[in-house]
């Protein structure tokens, strides 16, 4: 997965440690062909903090951020596999393990959280590494994400419809259908006949066909 970024004009946000300026920074998020959007991250300090619920929704992560309570919910993957993530507080459950974090290294926003790359890594073991000469990210993982679960789901949903199948149940014929090696036929012939004042010119064609076996 790559992301390609851009500056864009300065904005407010709370700052790592103290409230300090940080940029908007517009990233542009490519994942396995499945992603292709551009979402909203903030440059700060030399470092990129991305907003943790707007790439998880991404990638169909289930989240529900609560500004309020400074809290992300929702499953990772297995519905049974619950998190929360408590920024306030810097500890993070996911199943049954606690993760503690800085939260002092959390930027949090109007609508989200802004992260490191690392945070994923540290959570949800998503590997995510920052290349400040090309200002890319770059997401390696050997989990099966959602967006890949759905995809692959939906590509075997539609090859299976669209290939025949022995499976498949076959509709009753209402006549029962002989098996016979032959089993009927017919001929079709064509002759014409042309003179433009001339030598005539004949024209034929010959064509048979029967049933075997019950089919035609």
């Amino acid at each position: 997965a790559l992301f390609t970024a851009l500056l864009a004009q300065p904005g407010r946000a709370q700052s790592v440690s103290t409230r300090q300026e940080a940029q908007d920074i517009y990233l542009s998020f490519n994942f396995s062909g499945l992603v292709n959007t551009v979402i909203t991250g903030l440059y700060y300090g030399d470092s990129v903090y991305v907003p943790v619920g707007t790439v998880l929704r991404q990638l169909r992560v289930a989240e529900n951020a609560d500004m309020q309570t400074k809290t992300l919910k929702g499953f990772y993957i297995d519905q049974k596999k619950l998190y929360e993530i408590n920024f306030g507080t810097g500890v993070a459950k996911i199943g049954d393990e606690t993760i503690r974090f800085d939260k002092s290294q959390v930027i949090p926003g109007q609508l989200d959280f802004y992260v490191l790359p690392s945070f994923f890594k540290k959570v949800f073991d998503l590997d995510f590494s920052v290349d400040f000469n090309s200002l890319s990210l770059v997401l390696n993982t050997d989990q099966e994400l959602p967006i890949v679960r759905d995809y692959r789901r939906e590509s075997r949903r539609n090859y299976m419809v669209m290939s025949p199948s022995a499976n498949l149940e076959q509709a009753p014929l209402i006549v029962p259908r002989p098996r016979s090696l032959p089993k009927g036929g017919g001929l079709d012939y064509f002759l014409s006949a042309f003179n433009p004042r001339g030598p005539t010119t004949y024209t034929y064609s010959v064509n048979g066909c029967g049933g075997i076996l019950g089919g035609e």
